[in-house]
């Protein structure tokens, strides 16, 4: 078991959305199907948006909320999600990239869940209600705009 504070763990979830845009954007930039590039650049956008979105809400937060610790037990998953990454290929199907996207994305959303129920301080855990509340939103978004257009 180790501690860690509210604004490391956002941090490192800034992090991980900006490795993820980088990463999309860099597989766009290999891919030749115009389909899959559509894609890539829905993903970027939508992971620097979600960056922003976090960085902005640790300006809002309150320093006391920030700078608070919490338990980071075993039972909370890690934030491996980009591992799921490994097997993308600019030529994979779009429905397996789709597929691949949405297991990231309920990788962030399985952490946020635990980080929340684990926390056991209030506003701490209102701070991962919040941003679950957010990627779980984001995802169905995604989602829809995926059916949607039948191009992605």
């Amino acid at each position: 078991m180790t501690y860690k504070r509210t604004k490391d763990v956002l941090e490192c979830i800034q992090e991980i959305h900006h490795k993820l845009g980088d990463f999309y954007h860099r597989i766009a930039g290999k891919a030749e199907r115009q389909r899959v590039k559509m894609l890539l650049d829905y993903m970027c956008r939508h992971e620097r948006h979600l960056e922003a979105s976090i960085a902005e809400y640790e300006k809002k937060a309150s320093i006391r909320v920030l700078c608070t610790w919490f338990k980071y037990t075993a039972d909370m998953p890690d934030l491996n999600c980009c591992d799921f990454l490994e097997k993308f290929k600019p030529e994979m199907a779009i429905d397996t990239m789709i597929g691949i996207i949405l297991r990231v994305d309920d990788c962030l959303i399985e952490f946020y869940r635990s980080i929340a129920e684990l926390c056991e301080v209030e506003p701490v855990r209102e701070v991962f209600r919040n941003l679950l509340e957010m990627e779980k939103r984001e995802e169905k978004q995604f989602v829809r705009d995926a059916m949607a257009s039948n191009e992605i």
